[in-house]
């Protein structure tokens, strides 16, 4: 049996971090960055992408970011999405995580820690 494979795409405003973090999750082994958008409309026409994680920026709007996951677990159930913030004050992602995002990252973590919480959030083992 193969292993399965978390394949991401990241929603991330900041081009320069979207780009940093898809060089980093390509580098884990069983992680694959299928794409990459800095906004919803950019995403929105992309449904063919065989994906089953997300990362997504609390920066894009807390309103637009619970909105989208409440559609994305409408459309299933087993995507698992996982946030990316700036903040250290949980109240911004509170929201989001009652819509059914499973956690949060913080932008400044290390590579370690980003596949430490990705794999917890995502309870992908090898």
């Amino acid at each position: 049996m193969f292993p399965k494979i978390l394949r991401f795409i990241i929603l991330e405003k900041n081009k320069d971090f979207r780009l940093s973090l898809k060089t980093i999750l390509n580098q884990i082994e069983y992680f694959e960055v299928v794409a990459d958008f800095d906004d919803f409309d950019s995403f929105i026409f992309k449904d063919k992408l065989k994906f089953n994680s997300i990362l997504l920026d609390l920066n894009i709007g807390t309103y637009k970011c619970v909105e989208f996951i409440k559609k994305m677990k409408e459309y299933s159930q087993d995507i698992k999405i996982i946030l990316l913030s700036d903040f250290k004050e949980l109240i911004y992602s509170e929201a989001a995580v009652r819509a059914g995002a499973e956690g949060v990252i913080f932008k400044s973590s290390d590579k370690s820690i980003f596949e430490k919480k990705i794999r917890q959030f995502t309870a992908f083992s090898e």
